[in-house]
């Protein structure tokens, strides 16, 4: 036995029947229930038929931190396992317990399908879950730890809302298909639930927004910003990066400028003036870095930009002897 809470299965979630950590009797309890189909009360209907309630005891350690339907089964989540339920009928059903990354215990609310993927925040960050095996994709975040994630999906893209543990909220998104992380602002949802045109959620007020901008005021054109990742200068044989371009397009009212910051020194350079769109057009960066060991670019702007590509242009120098 151990310190766990009973839940009901409700569909898509997991809510807790009641606010108690002990069975009706008084022991503690580590349990599945299935009400019978059709009578969501009712509990103890063991007549082996296909409709009977059901019940199993697992013998994994821990309290019970999520649960949802993936792949037409549902999957009960502890912080260091999943236990899966399969089979048609309940006499026919059978629980396969796995070892893997499981639920945060503060974030029952992360778990999302998307892509036939499930998302969720574990202990030690966001995981993708294939059905056997779950692989951390939280790498690019950097060393911030998170808590209370709630998560949404709507067209492709994860919406995370999460807990700094510094207190801060941010909103990060993570793009399934192209297999990045963006970062848009400090709201904390509660609750997510998508429609056919947009993101619902209820922030921390109480209130309720959208992603998409199809309820309520447009939001205004926002300031962004994109770092690239380390870019060596020297390469094997002698050669070295002469110059690369970016080449992108800037919408009517959007600005953008461009720094680089050599050998991680934490000094951003401007790289000349800052490019402003009349026009949907596109511009081409010649940038000619100096000599270091590596660096990095950044793009900062205001209102739309779309970057098409980053070309990097080498040279070979000569031998010393």
């Amino acid at each position: 036995s151990v310190n766990t809470k009973r839940y009901v299965w409700q569909g898509n979630g997991l809510l807790p029947e009641a606010n108690y950590e002990f069975g009706p009797d008084g022991k503690m309890v580590n349990e599945i229930y299935a009400s019978k189909l059709g009578d969501f009360k009712n509990w103890r209907v063991y007549a082996g038929i296909s409709t009977d309630s059901y019940a199993v005891s697992v013998g994994s350690d821990g309290a019970f931190t999520g649960a949802i339907t993936y792949n037409n089964y549902p999957f009960f989540f502890k912080e260091d396992c999943v236990h899966q339920i399969y089979g048609m009928m309940p006499a026919q059903y059978q629980v396969v317990h796995s070892r893997i990354p499981g639920v945060q215990k503060d974030s029952p609310f992360s778990l999302v399908n998307e892509g036939g993927y499930l998302f969720y925040k574990s202990p030690m960050g966001v995981c993708r879950y294939d059905g056997s095996n779950a692989a951390y994709i939280s790498g690019p975040l950097g060393e911030i730890t998170y808590k209370n994630c709630s998560a949404g999906q709507f067209r492709g893209k994860v919406y995370f809302s999460m807990q700094r543990s510094n207190g801060e909220w941010e909103m990060l998104v993570f793009d399934s298909e192209k297999g990045f992380w963006t970062r848009e602002d400090n709201t904390q949802a509660r609750f997510f639930t998508p429609t056919e045109y947009d993101l619902f959620f209820v922030d921390g007020k109480g209130r309720v927004a959208c992603v998409m901008g199809t309820m309520g005021e447009a939001e205004k054109p926002i300031e962004w910003e994109v770092v690239s990742g380390h870019l060596g200068y020297e390469y094997p044989d002698q050669k070295y990066m002469s110059r690369f371009n970016l080449r992108m397009s800037l919408a009517a009212g959007s600005t953008a400028r461009l720094y680089i910051q050599y050998d991680s020194n934490g000094a951003w350079i401007p790289q000349g003036g800052e490019m402003t769109g009349h026009s949907v057009r596109t511009f081409t960066l010649p940038v000619i870095p100096r000599r270091c060991d590596h660096l990095q670019w950044m793009l900062k702007g205001r209102g739309d930009v779309k970057l098409y590509s980053v070309a990097k242009v080498y040279e070979s120098g000569s031998d010393v002897v």
